[in-house]
């Protein structure tokens, strides 16, 4: 989110012509959408009828619709969740047909100030629907949007760590409500028996910008409490170390990888959830992030390493087999299956190329 943080530094982030202007580096004036709602005789003060105003083609009339949202939200500060989740479902379609980078970026932002106009006892409410809309619309993403939804969902993340700064103040309790938000529903949701991982796109994207949107506000504050803040911040993150369905432990690591401070109270944390964990590969896996932290602390700060027999060592095939991850050991069943399905590509390929020898010898004819 460094354009986020360029229009924080330029003091900018409260007046969306400004937002405009500093992204595209030009003056803009006063659109005609922009006038015509004075005129306009349609009252949206009972029913949220945005959808398809934001999901128009014309970028004024997207505009136009937003200016609505925000007139909305700062007329009724307090909303239930379904008219959340269905304004977040009209917001996520006018990124969808944002196009150009400035445009992406205008509007992640501006996506990300309406938090500001939310009342102060609806924040819990606005950031459940937004990341239950996120994980719900992300798999349906394809390659050619995914970037302008990364841009938004670290705006998002760094404005969720700006309230925790300005509003809450890292007061415990109520960080304490929000990681119980992120853990029962999302982004840090365990994966319940029988279930996939839907929208686990924005846990990783999460997990990837965490330190560095975090990073801006830890400059906030004094140095003796960063590690009191950091350790209850990361509080959802610790819930999900020993759930091994989400196949989350090479973004765990990365992410332990670069913990700022709080490297002992973090290793006792996972030690004692090592030691209470029965499963072989989660045990494996927290045993791996006590390395990490080991080894991303500063020099000194361990005395006593983690001991010999309780250190990662490779997983024997029989411990593998029950995850479906043996390597290249296959069955014959499978590697059966394996050279028919090469024998049957195999066979395409020839006969596609019989019939292209075959069309280019009709065309040499005909001439």
């Amino acid at each position: 989110s460094r354009v986020f943080d360029h229009l924080h530094a330029r003091g900018a982030m409260s007046d969306p012509r400004a937002v405009k202007n500093l992204i595209y580096g030009k003056k803009v004036t006063r659109k005609k959408g922009e006038m015509r709602l004075k005129h306009d005789k349609e009252d949206h003060s009972v029913s949220l009828n945005f959808g398809k105003k934001l999901c128009h083609t014309d970028k004024d009339v997207r505009d136009l619709g937003f200016q609505r949202v925000e007139e909305y939200l700062s007329k009724h500060p307090s909303m239930s969740h379904e008219n959340m989740l269905k304004l977040w479902s009209g917001l996520w379609m006018g990124m969808w047909m944002a196009d150009k980078r400035p445009v992406q970026q205008e509007l992640a932002a501006r996506m990300g100030l309406l938090t500001r106009k939310i009342a102060k006892e609806q924040h819990l409410g606005w950031m459940k629907a937004a990341f239950e809309t996120f994980c719900r619309e992300w798999q349906n993403l394809d390659v050619h949007r995914m970037h302008k939804y990364m841009t938004l969902v670290r705006v998002f993340v760094a404005e969720l760590f700006r309230q925790y700064r300005v509003t809450y103040e890292w007061d415990e309790s109520a960080l304490d409500q929000f990681s119980k938000v992120f853990n029962e529903n999302y982004p840090f949701r365990p994966l319940q028996s029988g279930e996939t991982g839907t929208g686990l796109g924005v846990t990783f994207h999460f997990l990837n910008c965490f330190w560095e949107e975090l990073s801006a506000e830890l400059q906030h504050v004094p140095e003796d409490k960063r590690k009191e803040v950091v350790l209850r911040v990361i509080k959802p993150v610790m819930v999900l170390v020993a759930d091994k369905k989400l196949g989350l432990p090479p973004k765990l690591s990365a992410f332990f990888a670069d913990l700022p401070c709080g490297h002992e109270e973090v290793r006792e944390q996972l030690l004692a959830k090592a030691g209470e964990e029965r499963d072989v590969l989660a045990r494996y896996h927290l045993y791996t992030y006590v390395c990490t932290v080991e080894r991303s602390a500063p020099e000194g700060t361990f005395t006593d390493m983690t001991p010999d027999p309780e250190r990662p060592k490779p997983l024997t095939q029989m411990e593998m087999k029950p995850y479906g991850v043996m390597g290249k050991v296959k069955t014959r069943a499978q590697q059966r299956k394996r050279a028919k399905h090469a024998l049957t590509i195999k066979k395409q390929k020839k006969t596609l190329a019989g019939g292209a020898k075959a069309m280019k010898v009709r065309r040499s004819r005909r001439k």
